[in-house]
């Protein structure tokens, strides 16, 4: 409802979708 939650929750998802990814490199491990 309020600014601060929507942009916390953003903040939250962000967070999460970058150690999703960091995963995903690790597991790949690119060269």
């Amino acid at each position: 409802m309020s600014r601060l939650s929507t942009f916390d929750f953003m903040t939250f998802k962000l967070k999460q979708y970058e150690t999703y990814i960091k995963n995903m490199a690790s597991e790949k491990r690119p060269r």
